[in-house]
């Protein structure tokens, strides 16, 4: 587990624990405030055992649909595949773009994700920011397969664009969604569940 990620966890299970009871639960509204203290998302449940996921992708529930993700920090996003992956019950609907480490949650959460007709993903080289400059640091961690697709592209990983991989060519890589609810995994709102083509 990242330290800092951890150092905030303990921080905040301190600060929950130091009411009158260890086994007191804390209010919503309590829990709201001490979000906003300690500057996380207000959204953001540590009582959930999703919460790299949640980092990640924002507030969503089980199947967590994903409409629009620029990615982030690749660790946070392979964190969130793990979280993913933790339930055969888990189930993440990408239904728009997904770009980045989006790509990487996607690629290596891939048994429990699903994509919908407007899915899309987008693939540049990794980098670091520095103070004056950027460093970039070669291709993104994908798998294989996709890594080949990406390296037969024209542009490859570009540095400064994205190499765009189209829901045509994504369903080669990830089931499809359905928008009617046959099992296996039904969507609580009964809109989407994933089977595969």
């Amino acid at each position: 587990m990242n330290t800092i990620l951890r150092v905030l966890l303990v921080s905040c299970l301190l600060v929950v624990g130091a009411g009158p009871s260890a086994n007191q639960t804390i209010a919503d509204k309590d829990f709201e405030e001490l979000m906003r203290a300690i500057m996380l998302p207000s959204y953001l449940d540590l009582r959930d055992q999703n919460l790299y996921l949640q980092l990640a992708v924002g507030p969503c529930g089980n199947p967590c649909t994903v409409e629009k993700n620029f990615g982030g920090k690749v660790w946070l996003f392979k964190d969130a595949a793990s979280d993913v992956l933790k339930s055969e019950r888990n189930l993440l609907v990408i239904n728009g773009e997904c770009a980045s480490a989006c790509a990487i949650l996607a690629d290596f959460a891939r048994p429990q994700v699903c994509i919908a007709e407007n899915a899309y993903f987008e693939f540049h080289q990794a980098y670091i920011r520095l103070k004056k400059r950027t460093k970039y640091t070669g291709p993104q961690p994908q798998s294989k397969d996709i890594d080949r697709w990406v390296r037969l592209q024209p542009r490859g990983y570009p540095k400064k664009s994205f190499t765009k991989m189209p829901f045509t060519v994504a369903k080669r890589f990830w089931p499809v969604c359905e928008l009617h609810p046959p099992l296996p995994h039904p969507d609580p709102r009964g809109k989407i569940t994933a089977t595969a083509e």
